[in-house]
């Protein structure tokens, strides 16, 4: 287990999320590598945070203590029209080394369009909703 102050390495943003709803979405490399937007609204910067390349899948997760802190990450804060303030966090896996975002930071977005890609590859999205969203 590990806390969300060190998947994003911001413990007063994480502050705000205790006890949020989230969803992990492993893709496999046979898998749509591309990540959107799930409402409507304006999502901010992505942060980055360096690291490796372990693979996602489901035996390097129970073998590797705390993988998704491990690996390199993007995350930015996507400010909701429905759901308030959501986390989105971007993992990368073995073989992708390359997260690209391809939205525009602070410029209204509607829901379905394209955040970003991973190169080929497995790979992770984290969302993270706060309580009561």
């Amino acid at each position: 287990h590990y806390s969300l102050s060190e998947l994003i390495g911001d413990a007063s943003i994480a502050k705000d999320y205790e006890g949020s709803v989230c969803l992990v979405l492993r893709l496999c490399p046979t898998d749509y590598h591309r990540f959107h937007f799930v409402d409507n609204g304006i999502p901010l910067e992505s942060s980055f945070i360096a690291g490796n390349y372990y693979s996602v899948n489901p035996v390097a997760l129970e073998r590797i203590p705390k993988l998704y802190c491990q690996n390199k990450r993007e995350w930015s804060i996507f400010k909701s029209d429905n759901f308030g303030d959501i986390i989105h966090i971007e993992v990368g896996a073995t073989w992708v080394g390359t997260i690209g975002q391809t939205y525009t930071p602070n410029k209204r977005v509607i829901k379905g369009e394209e955040k970003g890609y991973f190169k080929f590859g497995g790979s992770t999205t984290i969302l993270l909703f706060k309580k009561d969203s």
